[in-house]
């Protein structure tokens, strides 16, 4: 991706023609910061579907677009309410590396992901201003657990199409559950407090909705009241989280 923009950003320069892009660098942000706008519009859509509001929103990372919309929001719209957590492939965990390191970084190598969509490994400028205070956690999954995501959606009834790049966040999600689950049957307390609401923010193309759940399983929002879903680890292999700095995310 970042290798991609570069490519387009030249051309353009050389033929005098006018990029649009969702990621920033120094000198090119009017246009992202309109784009980014529109992420906004998209998670205040998929937020007038739930019932109540969310306690945690899981958002797909990349370049960091879409996320950082999200976390302004989630902000603008339930105050401090809301943790969002960026879910990222392992090989192409720029955010979390930024994370990690107190500002933001680039990931080098191949980025060799089947999540394509976030095969990133440049922060954008604009969005990482924002995750760098608005996020509550960063997160890594593997390749293996978005096809075991894609495989749950696509079992639905009605069957929800899903890219693999999308269902990131629903994979950080689902190893969440299993961790929560694992420390609830070792005794080591309640981590659940209470049934939160979880919003799965999915990009890629394919969906943009959101999800809500408690600890026993996952909802579409429109279908709250009525349909649960598989339960996280329930034949799942959600695969596991590379890094999770904040220990208790739920």
């Amino acid at each position: 991706y970042d290798h991609a923009v570069r490519a387009c950003a030249h051309e353009a320069d050389r033929e005098a023609w006018f990029v649009v892009s969702d990621t920033s660098w120094p000198g090119y942000t009017e246009v992202p910061r309109d784009v980014m706008q529109g992420y906004r519009l998209m998670a205040d859509e998929a937020a007038d579907q739930l019932a109540a509001p969310p306690t945690h929103a899981f958002v797909p990372g990349g370049v960091g677009g879409v996320a950082a919309a999200v976390s302004v929001q989630m902000r603008a719209r339930y105050g401090s309410a809301v943790k969002v957590i960026v879910a990222e492939p392992e090989k192409a965990a720029c955010l979390l590396a930024s994370a990690e390191a107190g500002e933001a970084v680039t990931v080098p190598g191949d980025l060799d992901t089947l999540m394509a969509g976030l095969a990133c490994g440049e922060p954008c400028l604009l969005a990482w201003q924002e995750l760098e205070r608005g996020a509550f956690a960063f997160m890594a999954v593997p390749d293996d657990s978005a096809v075991d995501c894609m495989r749950l959606l696509a079992k639905r009834s009605p069957k929800v199409v899903a890219g693999e790049s999308a269902v990131a966040g629903l994979a950080a999600l689902g190893a969440e559950l299993d961790r929560a689950a694992a420390v609830v049957a070792d005794g080591r307390g309640d981590v659940g407090r209470g049934r939160p609401g979880i919003g799965q923010v999915a990009d890629g193309g394919q969906i943009a909705r959101a999800l809500a759940t408690g600890l026993g399983g996952v909802l579409e929002a429109e279908e709250l009241a009525e349909q649960p879903a598989a339960r996280g680890g329930g034949g799942v292999g959600w695969g596991r989280v590379a890094a999770q700095p904040v220990p208790e995310l739920l």
